[in-house]
């Protein structure tokens, strides 16, 4: 197995990250539509960029393999690219396939974009696909991006979105938030003059045409693709303070909506744990049901009632992959009335645990908290500070 093969298993491994054959860059040579949608997506960049002038200077924010940068610099029209990528096996990959005299590839962190690139209103354009959904902080993408831009710039972006904000996103564990039109339109006319969505989106008939011959639905989720102009920067620091509240307040109105929706008497029908109906609650730090179970992004607390005559519980968690794709240790932490158990993880995945109750008593509360005892952090990038969550699948007394 040949260096690149190596590169390519791991970013397989990895997951989040589509690697195209090198000399397979057009959509119509394939028919899934894993390859037709990231390949179309930078083909609709490519038009919208052609609109956009002469000697152009493009940042790629989030790059992946390096792909749709190559597709870019190919334009005649642009003058310079510059892409983006965390992920060392990513970044590695993109300079041995996707190497070109007009592109710059950057193993950086795109929520530190400013410290890569000191110097604002360096881009004509800023284009980023599936992004913004892994970002804790949202806001300071978008300004950074802001600042980046020229001042007649264009920001090209897509996301899952749906019909409304969801923060706990059920298909993908790596998504912080999946925004509705609301939230998303408050962050995005907050940085720029002009936002482009639907009816409005430039070159939409590319994506209506790759929609078709995937058989996808005609409705395509609300500013899925996106196009923004004309970025502004507040000079009145308290009108910059109340966009900031009025997008921050938007996401706290949804996250209350979810929770109620979510309320404790759902829990038990939409999780599918098994567990022993009449003794067993989920009261505090549990939500998300999913495919994946009950989830409790920082610190949990199961309550199991009528405990008498169970000497202990087992339990059946998974661990979501780790965050950027980093090695790390991770620390599973039970207490149960106050008796710690701690164990260790090297990476994610599936686990089983037994555990005994320290007394035999009418009601027994459970503790649950994983946090990252060793996290080798990628160079120049910044910690975002994400709690990883834990994933309970089973739930069973004995």
């Amino acid at each position: 197995m040949n260096k690149l093969e190596r590169l390519r298993k791991k970013i397989e491994q990895v997951g989040e990250a589509f690697v195209p054959e090198p000399d397979k860059l057009d959509y119509r040579q394939y028919d899934t539509k894993q390859e037709v949608f990231h390949l179309v997506w930078y083909e609709w960049v490519k038009a919208v960029i052609a609109d956009c002038g002469q000697d152009l200077t493009v940042l790629d924010a989030a790059c992946g393999t390096g792909y749709g940068s190559y597709m870019i610099a190919e334009m005649k029209n642009v003058k310079a690219v510059h892409g983006v990528e965390i992920r060392p096996e990513h970044h590695e990959y993109a300079d041995l396939v996707y190497n070109h005299p007009k592109i710059g590839f950057h193993r950086a962190d795109v929520a530190d974009l400013l410290r890569v690139f000191p110097t604002h209103q360096c881009f004509d354009v800023v284009v980023s696909s599936q992004t913004i959904e892994h970002l804790v902080a949202p806001w300071d993408f978008i300004e950074s991006i802001q600042v980046l831009l020229k001042r007649k710039g264009t920001l090209i972006l897509t996301s899952p979105t749906r019909h409304v904000t969801t923060h706990f996103p059920q298909e993908n564990p790596c998504h912080v938030n999946e925004f509705g039109p609301k939230e998303y339109m408050a962050l995005l006319l907050s940085h720029f003059r002009e936002v482009l969505h639907e009816e409005c989106l430039p070159h939409r008939e590319i994506i209506s045409w790759a929609a078709q011959q995937l058989r996808l639905p005609v409705q395509v989720p609300p500013m899925a693709f996106v196009v923004c102009r004309q970025p502004f920067v507040s000079e009145d620091r308290t009108g910059y303070l109340e966009k900031k509240v009025a997008f921050l307040s938007a996401l706290t109105a949804s996250t209350a909506e979810q929770f109620q929706a979510l309320a404790v008497k759902e829990y038990r029908s939409m999780s599918q744990l098994n567990t022993l109906e009449g003794k067993v609650e989920f009261l505090e730090g549990f939500y998300r049901p999913e495919r994946w179970g009950c989830w409790s992004q920082e610190k949990g607390r199961v309550t199991v009632l009528n405990a008498i005559g169970s000497a202990g519980c087992q339990m059946k968690f998974r661990l979501p992959h780790p965050w950027l794709s980093a090695e790390k240790m991770l620390k599973v932490s039970f207490n149960i009335d106050g008796v710690e158990k701690f164990f260790k993880y090297d990476k994610a995945g599936t686990y089983r645990v037994r555990l005994d109750f320290p007394e035999r008593k009418e009601r027994q509360e459970i503790y649950l908290e994983v946090s990252e005892t060793y996290c080798p952090k990628a160079e120049g990038a910044s910690s975002d500070g994400r709690q990883l969550g834990l994933g309970i699948q089973e739930f069973v007394l004995f």
